[in-house]
């Protein structure tokens, strides 16, 4: 039988255990011995999936050479370097990482006091140019009252020669009857 098909047998035998009044039912004895089987199937299937032998002991905690012997210290020693290898490998990686991020972090700090820099300097020159903005509008205000009372003073003085002109023409050329 394959470890495969034990599974899926195990896993089929957990669905048959009854859930129904053995599980609800106030007999003590009745739940006791649900549960305790539940527990053996579900252990059964733990030992399945995970290749535990009976004794609770991995498959894959068992070392065992090409032949079914003990390790050799020569293996030992291999798989131990290797792992020490690929654990230095690692750290290196991360600290590559941790030093690329660093670098990055930096220019993107040097970036924002940069893009706050000329933020702030955006501001000062908006400042100064509403400032400016209302100095100006405030002289063209008081320029064209200037401007307006010029115009309305010269309108009264034309109207006040044309007034007199117009007398003078009277008295000069009188009409004849």
């Amino acid at each position: 039988m394959t470890p495969q098909t034990k599974v899926l047998d195990s896993g089929t035998a957990t669905q048959m255990i009854p859930h129904g009044p053995a599980t609800t039912s106030d007999h003590t004895v009745t739940q006791q011995i649900h549960q305790r089987t539940q527990a053996k199937t579900t252990n059964r299937l733990r030992q399945d999936l995970l290749g535990l032998d009976p004794d609770g002991e991995s498959e894959l905690h068992q070392r065992k050479g090409a032949y079914g012997g003990d390790v050799s210290a020569d293996d030992f020693q291999r798989k131990m370097l290797n792992d020490e290898q690929k654990r230095e490998k690692m750290v290196e990686d991360m600290i590559t990482m941790t030093r690329e991020w660093k670098e990055q972090s930096r220019i993107a700090n040097k970036i924002i006091k940069k893009d706050i820099d000329t933020l702030d300097k955006s501001s000062k020159v908006a400042d100064s140019n509403q400032t400016h903005l209302k100095v100006e509008a405030n002289r063209l205000a008081e320029y064209n009252k200037r401007a307006c009372n010029f115009w309305i003073w010269i309108m009264i003085i034309i109207v006040c020669f044309t007034f007199i002109g117009m007398v003078v023409f009277i008295r000069i050329f009188p009409r004849r009857h």
